[in-house]
């Protein structure tokens, strides 16, 4: 039914659709635009939104099954090397599964004694009758599509993302979707027109959000474009002698005309969006991602060289002094220091859904239920708004989804972290080690974000860090240079943007 089975990639190679255009380039040019659409109408946090992304990604997975069935595609060695995060993955969607499945009052008693409790209160419910785990099965519903839809990219990317050439070009259409968004969010700020997605923002004028509701999540979206951008940047080896002051002069102005200037540009646009979105953790998160990947790359690399070390210092001197004194970042300062009533705030939503965890410690509430659990709990109301979502994404996690959910999650990510570090220090590619230590610094800035915010309660985000986050196994086996999967010459050098 579904061809042959794995094949080898020599064995693919030798098939005649593998010589010329490739029967997924459709899919995989779908892939790509749905990546640069999700962070646009309002970055998939409205209904609708989501459910176009949710259909999206269903549609590209049944046409990428067609051309399985007719032999036109096979199922790369990858999913057979990624087949533990693939399995935690599926234990992931199986473990949101059970929250719906009814069960008898005595196994609920047993397993969560809180939420047997909950229901019992309910007006006219029989103590005999069978109910789910979760406080909010509709809700849990909705976050067993999203999580479905964020799985399967997982996998997509695995699937499509089979040379080098795409693998660049995937983080080149990431790079592009983050300038976008920086340079419409300062420009929107610079010329006082500001517009989220076709109306008019009401509130956080004055401040970068580019189509993103919130400009806390603008800044966690630009942190993992601005990783990935960086990743490219040194992902591009310098082969050439600097020995003479007619060699140093050559190169210094290949640079002028060069992609790596290009590329260099476009960071430091998104980097004065970062900082014109004036939120602490997200500038924080910036830096710190870049200053303590950076050292960790230096210290654990056996392949370092000197560009990579000037590179890296000229990234953080450069953005710090020169972007951050033109464009505010002497104000995120401030506020870092100034504690407010946003502070004060998110400091109790935290303590509510620390006593919430209590309650609930193993199994939680229920993916997709923290605001009907909540309301138990005496919480001021956020800045005249509702309550919606925790301000520190580990504990919300947590909270729906126990101490058992939360591991199943902190393991998946923590591995392709390790394997982006082990991938950095074993392999000589230079493409390798760029995109590894881009990935890395993308996942480091947006756990710190994850402190104080919920950036992946956010579609757009969610949907982008799952792609990211299947980058690590490409990069451990994938074959630098290969370039020539869709029948051109290989290519002699990398080419950024």
């Amino acid at each position: 039914m579904f061809g042959q089975g794995v094949d080898t990639e020599q064995e693919w190679a030798k098939k005649p659709q593998a010589r010329g255009k490739q029967p997924d380039n459709l899919i995989f040019w779908g892939f790509l635009v749905l990546l640069v659409w999700a962070p646009i109408p309002n970055a998939g946090v409205r209904a609708w939104a989501w459910g176009v992304m949710d259909i999206w990604v269903y549609t590209l997975v049944a046409g990428w099954l067609l051309l399985l069935m007719r032999g036109q595609v096979h199922i790369p060695q990858i999913i057979l090397r990624a087949r533990t995060p693939l399995i935690l993955l599926g234990v992931w969607l199986l473990y949101q599964g059970l929250y719906l499945i009814p069960l008898p009052p005595g196994l609920i008693a047993l397993v969560s004694p809180n939420t047997a409790e909950m229901y019992a209160q309910v007006a006219g419910f029989r103590d005999t009758a069978w109910f789910p785990l979760s406080l909010q099965p509709d809700g849990t519903e909705q976050a067993l599509l999203k999580g479905s839809s964020y799985v399967l990219m997982f996998l997509l990317t695995l699937l499509l993302v089979r040379s080098e050439r795409r693998m660049v070009l995937l983080i080149r259409v990431l790079v592009f979707s983050g300038l976008f968004q920086a340079a419409y969010g300062a420009s929107m700020v610079l010329t006082g027109l500001e517009y989220g997605f076709l109306v008019e923002k009401d509130y956080m004028r004055g401040l970068a959000t580019g189509t993103f509701v919130a400009r806390t999540h603008l800044a966690a979206y630009l942190n993992l474009c601005l990783g990935l951008g960086i990743g490219l940047l040194l992902a591009r080896p310098y082969t050439g002698s600097l020995a003479t002051w007619k060699a140093r002069a050559r190169a210094v102005l290949n640079w002028l005309f060069s992609a790596d200037l290009r590329l260099r540009l476009y960071l430091m646009v998104m980097v004065v969006a970062v900082v014109m979105t004036h939120s602490r953790m997200g500038n924080a998160a910036f830096f710190a991602s870049l200053l303590l990947v950076g050292l960790l790359a230096l210290f654990t690399s056996k392949h370092a060289s000197r560009r990579t070390v000037r590179l890296i210092v000229s990234l953080i001197v450069i953005d710090i002094l020169v972007v951050g004194s033109w464009f505010g970042l002497s104000q995120v300062v401030e506020r870092i220091g100034r504690t407010d009533l946003e502070t004060s705030d998110r400091a109790e939503y935290n303590e509510a859904t620390l006593a919430l965890i209590r309650d609930y410690p193993l199994l939680g509430t229920g993916p997709g239920s923290y605001q009907a659990a909540l309301t138990r709990y005496k919480v001021r109301i956020y800045l005249g708004g509702y309550i919606d979502h925790g301000h520190n994404d580990y504990l919300e996690f947590t909270a729906e989804n126990g101490i058992i959910g939360f591991l199943i999650l902190a393991t998946f990510v923590s591995l392709a972290f390790v394997t982006a570090l082990r991938v950095h220090y074993r392999r000589h590619s230079p493409t390798m080690r760029g995109i590894t230590f881009g990935v890395m610094m993308s996942i480091v800035a947006l756990l710190i974000q994850l402190t104080v915010d919920f950036p992946l309660q956010i579609p757009a985000i969610a949907l982008t860090f799952m792609v990211i986050l299947a980058l690590p196994w490409l990069t451990a086996h994938l074959n630098p240079g290969n370039h020539a999967e869709d029948g051109d010459e290989p290519e002699e050098r990398l080419v950024v943007m």
